[in-house]
């Protein structure tokens, strides 16, 4: 596949991240429930600014996933996604599991 994608898959992860902090310092807090109303009737807007931040942060993130993976030292070893490697004219060293 290459190595052009982790500049981007990078640049997302950072971007993702901004916005997860963007969003939670735009969000209005208040000690009690009662403040909370009134600061969504009063302030519509910083709330709609919070969630579309934090709609962005969690697709960036999303995005940048694959980051950490290229980071790992055995490749996603942990996560599933790593690459058996084996040649293809060699036989595998593990027995087939049957899939249930």
């Amino acid at each position: 596949m290459g190595d052009r994608w982790v500049p981007y898959a990078a640049a997302a992860l950072a971007s993702g991240a901004c916005a997860l902090v963007m969003g939670a310092l735009t969000l209005p807090s208040s000690p009690n429930g009662t403040d909370l109303v009134s600061t969504l009737q009063a302030a519509p807007d910083r709330w709609l600014l919070a969630s579309a931040a934090f709609m962005y942060a969690a697709f960036a993130l999303t995005l940048g996933i694959p980051t950490f993976l290229r980071l790992l030292t055995k490749r996603g070893r942990g996560t599933g996604q790593s690459v058996p490697q084996s040649s293809p004219s060699a036989p595998s060293a593990r027995p087939a599991t049957p899939r249930c």
